[in-house]
């Protein structure tokens, strides 16, 4: 959670960003986008490997596999999807769009590249340019 300082006429107070207003935040720009499906398609093959698939092998519950399996195989799919978007949204390098793909593909690669994604969101923000145009194009 992200703390932001605040001063009120009572003195000061912090106040918490929460999860969803940090979501709705970044969904306008492909990059933002991007890392929101990421975050949720990294942790739902931590919940599959961390909790549906010993629930499988030491509990004998074989449907929690099959649910979250069918799940994060929908959220993998939409994680490509968005990779793509960002891919010809934003002009990236094929190999930039390879580099997240297998990315995705590793257990906690969303994670891992965040941290470049968050740099690249903040440098299109920085530039002034239009969040969802191709580089150049001024969405007109």
């Amino acid at each position: 959670m992200q703390a932001a300082r605040a001063i009120s006429g009572r003195g000061c107070y912090t106040r918490h960003v929460s999860l969803i207003e940090t979501c709705k935040a970044a969904w306008p720009s492909p990059v933002g986008r991007l890392r929101v499906v990421g975050a949720i398609e990294g942790t739902s093959t931590l919940l599959l490997f961390g909790v549906a698939m010993p629930l499988k092998y030491f509990a004998g519950y074989p449907l929690a596999v099959s649910v979250a399996g069918m799940l994060h195989g929908v959220l993998f799919v939409w994680l490509c999807a968005e990779i793509g978007r960002a891919v010809l949204m934003k002009g990236w390098p094929v190999a930039r769009g390879a580099v997240a793909l297998v990315a995705a593909i590793v257990p906690t690669g969303p994670f891992v590249i965040d941290r470049w994604l968050a740099r690249e969101q903040a440098r299109w923000a920085s530039r002034g340019e239009s969040q969802d145009c191709p580089p150049g194009d001024s969405g007109r």
